[in-house]
């Protein structure tokens, strides 16, 4: 199995520049999807925040 796929990226990398774009577009979408958690974790840090806040207003 592990063969079949070393001879695959053999073939591959024949074909090196269309490889560097494939690979360019997923680092840019790992980016985009990076900064839509930071967002999300943002949002939800602020929402915890939030509750924390009520949580110690109600204990005083």
């Amino acid at each position: 199995m592990f063969q079949i796929f070393k001879q695959q990226n053999k073939r591959k990398a024949i074909d090196c520049d269309s490889l560097i774009e494939k690979r360019k577009k997923k680092i840019k979408k790992t980016f985009v999807f990076m900064e839509r958690r930071k967002v999300k974790n943002i949002k939800f840090n602020k929402h915890k925040n939030l509750n924390k806040e009520q949580e110690t207003q109600e204990m005083n």
